[in-house]
Parts: C-alpha cells; structure tokens; sequence
C-alpha cells in the first residue's frame, strides 16, 4: 500500500496499488492552477485528513500534510469531460524539494466542479488492463503499473477520466 501524499492528492491518498513513474512524465510548466491555495480536506473526514495547498509558481503547487514533509504536485489539462475540467495530477513523493531531484511520481485524474475537487485514483490491479494497453510495466506482484513514457501515461489518464469510477471528494474550509 502506497502513500500518495496530494492533498494525500495530494497525500492525496493511501492507495493500494497506483501508477507511478520514475520522473516527472507531465511538463510541470504546462501546469494550470485551478485549486486556490488554503487547506483541503476530504468530504466527511474532518481535520483528521486535511492538508494544505500552495501555489509555487511555474505549474507546481506545495502540498503538505500534518506530520509529513511536503510533497510537489502539477496539474494539467487533460480535456473537459461531462461539463467539468479534467486535470492530470502528478504528485511527488514527500521531501522532494524539486522536480529533478524527486525520483517518485504517482498519478491521477483531478476534476474540479463548482468549488469542489473530486479525485479519481488509478489502482494498479483493477486498471491493469488499461495500464498495460499503454505500455506500463506491472510491478511490486501487480501492485504499481509503472509508466516510463509522457504520451503512454497521458493516454492511459485520459481514457481513465471518461470512466474513473469512485470520486473521493476534497473541499476547502
């Protein structure tokens, strides 16, 4: 079970099983800013899964949860789908202190709808198929599908934004 620190997307998430890369697979300067900077947390969980989102400048966004260093995150346009922006979300893994120097990436799919953020998390196991269709290698006993190509992995996020399943929900306070 890996931790995805955005805002878990961040952290966002304790997922079990994701799509990561070894570098960076999204152009961080394309990054857009559709979130406003100030702290997140999961519908329905409270203060104890909040964390805090910081725009830095140059398509990265800070995101830093309670008791854990802070994690870089990107987000970029994949299309608009159902009415609603559709993001392709890298998140880093914590204590990364820039993009070059961060050799963990996870993946996901971030749409962002009247103030709320809904993030749909690929699982390695049950996405497989897509996963290995856009060329993934399937490690960790089918734990991670790791993705060594920007246009593999976009393509992968893009046909997985038209059918994510479920949506964990995050909205500001």
């Amino acid at each position: 079970m890996k931790s995805l620190t955005f805002f878990a997307l961040a952290a966002a998430l304790v997922l079990g099983g994701c799509w990561e890369s070894n570098t960076l697979l999204l152009d961080s300067s394309q990054g857009d800013r559709p979130l406003a900077d100030g702290r997140y947390a999961r519908a329905g969980a409270g203060l104890s899964d909040e964390m805090t989102v910081r725009w830095l400048g140059n398509g990265l966004y800070q995101v830093t949860r309670e008791a854990e260093d802070p994690s870089l995150m990107t987000l970029i346009l994949l299309s608009e789908i159902d009415g609603r922006p559709a993001y392709a979300a890298a998140l880093s893994a914590s204590g990364c202190s820039s993009v070059a120097a961060c050799r963990s990436w996870d993946y996901a799919v971030v749409f962002v709808d009247k103030g709320r953020v809904l993030l749909a998390t690929p699982d390695c196991q049950g996405d497989v198929g897509l996963a290995r269709k856009y060329q993934a290698r399937i490690i960790e006993d089918g734990e991670v599908c790791l993705f060594g190509e920007q246009y593999n992995l976009l393509g992968a996020l893009t046909e997985f934004a038209h059918a994510p399943g479920k949506l964990e929900e995050y909205v500001s306070h």
